[in-house]
């Protein structure tokens, strides 16, 4: 019904994030000087920025209880966001979302699957 697609477009946007935050990562860190192009870099930036808006707009519809798709895959992507530094100053721009991030990552099942630096 209505609350399983509500949970399938969000966990996309959270899936959305994370693809424009590789097409950030692809084209600030992987591609030579050279070949940059800001315009890119700036589009999906603000595909980044959007999204999160669009969380910060439903947060009151996501679970801190019993984390669903939406919620892990949100989780997934704010913590990727921090660990490659891409769409840096969420954290600046959402307190709430940052307040709910901070309840769900206290969970063991969270904390314990961080993301690493494979160096």
């Amino acid at each position: 019904g209505p609350a399983r697609w509500a949970a399938l477009r969000r966990a996309a946007l959270a899936d959305g994030i994370i693809d424009a935050g590789i097409a950030v990562l692809v084209e600030r860190v992987r591609r030579p000087e050279a070949y940059r192009w800001p315009e890119w870099i700036e589009f999906q930036t603000l595909a980044i920025t959007r999204g999160l808006a669009g969380f910060d707009a439903e947060l009151t519809q996501l679970s801190t209880d019993a984390p669903g798709i939406a919620e892990i895959g949100l989780m997934c992507a704010l913590d990727w966001l921090d660990f490659r530094g891409i769409g840096s100053g969420w954290r600046d721009a959402h307190p709430a979302l940052v307040a709910w991030h901070g309840q769900l990552a206290l969970r063991p099942s969270f904390a314990g699957t961080l993301p690493k630096d494979p160096a």
